[in-house]
Parts: structure tokens; sequence; C-alpha cells
């Protein structure tokens, strides 16, 4: 089998599994917080695995989730990489230096996010394809970025980013620096606080929402907004 000359990277941005590590969401608990991000990267699973015929995929998860994972995460093996994310310029360093060389064309994409469907994707890597260096930037409905690829290395960019705060203007204002054609996907979403838990419920109570979250994972959503309908008035 031909290896693809895409790679996606699912990179987790917290602990997620292990409950004793997760950071609670606003008045959420910890252990709904920890069901609604693992929703969040079991979606993107989803759709993931419908283009492994266009990417190879590898899964970057917190190392305090390592023996916490589910059944569905640990097939993964050996696909899930392991990573500190309190140290997350490190982490991103660490993936061009050690995997962007494998493939020309490279996506990561933000544990934390929701927003675009298999098909989607794919148009998204080939809009990598072109010759000429390119980046995309996935630009979230609250100004967040939910996802960056890239078909080239630029070390110096990824020196300057603040991958703490992934602000989409910032990344965008970096990334206009360089002589690289940019690309902007929106319409995602970034889900790091109450307020973008309410805007979570609004975006997929949208019919198009069936596009890139599937029913079984919209009941699982649902799950943990029936226990907090009160955040949602």
């Amino acid at each position: 089998m031909i290896r693809p000359n895409s790679t996606v990277y699912l990179v987790s941005t917290m602990p997620v599994f292990d409950e004793n590590s997760v950071i609670p969401l606003g008045t959420l608990d910890k252990n709904y917080t920890g069901q609604l991000y693992a929703n969040l990267i079991l979606n993107h699973k989803e759709n993931l695995e419908q283009i492994v015929n266009n990417a190879s995929i590898s899964y970057f998860f917190d190392e305090k989730d390592k023996n916490y994972l589910p059944e569905d995460l640990k097939k993964n093996n050996p696909s899930n990489i392991f990573i500190d994310t309190e140290n997350s310029f490190q982490n991103i360093k660490d993936i061009f230096d050690k995997y962007f060389g494998s493939t020309s064309i490279n996506l990561i994409v933000f544990t934390n996010s929701i927003g675009f469907s298999s098909s989607e994707l794919k148009k998204i890597l080939d809009l990598l394809t072109i010759e000429s260096d390119a980046v995309i930037i996935g630009k979230s409905i609250n100004g967040s970025v939910s996802f960056i690829g890239f078909n080239y290395l630029n070390q110096e960019l990824i020196s300057e980013v603040n991958w703490d705060e992934l602000e989409f203007e910032s990344m965008l204002h970096k990334v206009n620096k360089f002589d690289n054609f940019v690309y902007v996907w929106e319409n995602s979403l970034v889900v790091n606080s109450k307020n973008d838990f309410k805007l979570l419920y609004l975006e997929l109570s949208k019919k198009e929402s069936l596009e890139y979250c599937s029913q079984q994972m919209h009941e699982k959503f649902t799950h943990i907004f029936i226990e907090y309908k009160d955040l949602l008035k």
C-alpha cells in the first residue's frame, strides 16, 4: 500500500480521560467536562476514519491520559502518542521536527474543536496540494484557531506563534509575515469556555451539524446538555 502524502495530527490541548487531571469547564464538574472533551475527540475520530485513504492519522493525547483511554481510542495504537499538554510550544515543535518530514502536507487539528466533516477535511488537504508554499487556518466562530495546515516547513513561524493562546487574528498576522499563500477556513467552533458551551449547543441544534456530527455523537452531547440545561438559557 502506498503511504498517503498527507498526515493529520489530532492534538489534545489538555488531559481529558484522567478525571483527576481534568480542569472543569465553567460550572461543569470534572466528570462532565471530561465527557464533553472526550465527545469532541470521538467526533473527530469518526470523521478522520473516513479519510484514511487520503491521509495518515496520528493521535496525540496528554500523558496523564495514557492509562485511561477508552477502548475505541486504544485501538489506534501505535498511532497514539502521549505528550505534556502544558508545554504547547514544545509539542508543536516536536511534531514539526519528528513528523513533518515524512509527508509533504501536514494538518494539525486541535481536539477541542468541531465543525468540519470528513468531506471538508479532504477539501482542506486538497488546498495544500499547490506547488507554492501554503498555510491553511481554521477560523472558529469565536475567534480561535481550530486547525492549521502546511505544505512546507517554517521553523521561524512555529517559534513565533503563541501556541498556548490560539487566537485567529494573531495567528493570521504571524502567517502573513511570510511569503506563502494563506487560506482561511471558517465556521468551525473551539470550546474553551462556558459561552463556547452555549455556542456548541446552538451549532449542534442546526440540521447542518449532522454533516460533521453523527446522530450517535449528537446523543452523547445531548446527554451533557440536558444535565446542564440551565447554562443554556
